[in-house]
């Protein structure tokens, strides 16, 4: 059945979906009742009624419980061409992760759309779409869209407005903290899980589609390096054997601030190898991105997330804007880490 996963929700995930269900049957449900009495008037002065796309669901989701209606369908496509430029790959994938868990809380059916035009491409549009397509796998488990998709609610103009209806951004985020084991189910579909023979830091540094200039996705190198310095030395105190990989763009001499401290750097690659990485990494220094933002959700390593308009999941550490973190933190989930993962310690000890 679609949207079914070997990874089952707990009874208390049961219960916050439900809790997410009830806020957003009572914000859309308000806001259809105010549309509702504007729209009579409307009417009668021969105005066109208008209801917007998430007080929609909440009037096809109350006629299918009550038994008059279908049950409805949602879905969400590309914005690339319609005057909201080429969107990245980080950006599409987060919005379809987003759109999936609206459904997984109403329980309907999501319909899933390929990707189309996905911004920086390397390759041929149709080749790079494919190719994002198979790494993340967000169909699988969906139903395929066809064309023309009637009865399908589209979200693609209106991703805010169901935030809203969630209590706001951070809230919608929220579905996150239950769901993320599915994503990551979804993208092992066809691959196996990675056991590094050395623990790996993967660092991702934004750059190349942003500037100093624009802070809310611009982070300092020199931040970045006190980050990984203090990682560097909670991993030496406990004599572990690690390597610490640097996704970037631009060029070596960009980079300097972070060459004393014996990181790899990885300039210009290829990003779907990029994507693999991060989410392969033990852990994961995240950039101001929805690039590495998506890439966490995926990971089950030990996440270092940086303040921007996308909030925390729980379990995140959050760094200061001068790089620093919760070290005490940082140790407790590395141990948990390694308790958890016996093949792992053994591998490490045989190597020192």
């Amino acid at each position: 059945m679609q949207g079914e996963f070997k990874s089952h929700y707990s009874i208390k995930e049961h219960l916050q979906l439900k809790l997410y269900l009830m806020r957003f049957l009572l914000i859309s449900g308000i806001g259809f009742t105010r549309n509702f009495a504007a729209n009579i008037v409307k009417r009668i002065i021969g105005m066109e009624i208008y209801f917007n796309p998430s007080e929609i669901l909440f009037r096809d989701y109350i006629a299918y419980s009550l038994g008059v209606g279908s049950k409805p369908r949602i879905t969400l496509r590309s914005l690339s061409g319609e005057g909201a430029g080429i969107q990245g790959v980080g950006n599409q994938a987060h919005l379809r992760m987003n759109a999936i868990n609206v459904a997984r809380v109403l329980n309907i059916p999501y319909v899933h759309m390929p990707f189309s035009e996905i911004g920086h491409a390397d390759r041929p549009m149709e080749l790079w779409d494919r190719a994002w397509e198979a790494e993340f796998n967000l169909g699988v488990g969906e139903i395929p869209a066809k064309m023309p998709n009637h009865g399908t609610l589209d979200l693609t103009h209106n991703y805010w407005s169901f935030a809203h209806c969630f209590g706001g951004y951070e809230n919608l985020h929220r579905i996150f903290n239950i769901t993320y084991k599915h994503f990551r189910e979804k993208y092992y579909s066809d691959k196996v899980p990675r056991l590094n023979p050395l623990l790996i830091v993967g660092v991702h540094v934004r750059r190349g589609d942003v500037s100093r200039d624009v802070t809310e996705q611009w982070t300092e190198l020199c931040n970045i390096a006190t980050t990984v310095a203090k990682i560097r030395n909670v991993l030496d105190k406990r004599r572990s054997k690690y390597r610490i990989l640097v996704f970037s763009n631009g060029t070596h001499s960009e980079f300097d601030d972070l060459k004393s401290l014996e990181v790899e750097l990885f300039l210009n690659v290829d990003p779907i190898w990029t994507m693999r990485e991060l989410i392969e990494a033990d852990i994961l220094v995240m950039a101001k991105s929805t690039f590495s933002y998506t890439a966490a959700i995926i990971s089950d390593g030990i996440k270092l997330y940086e303040p921007c308009y996308l909030p925390p999941l729980k379990g995140w550490l959050v760094r200061q804007p001068k790089g620093d973190f919760d070290e005490r933190l940082f140790t407790v989930q590395l141990e948990a880490m390694f308790r958890s993962n016996g093949l792992f310690r053994s591998r490490e000890h045989q190597s020192s």
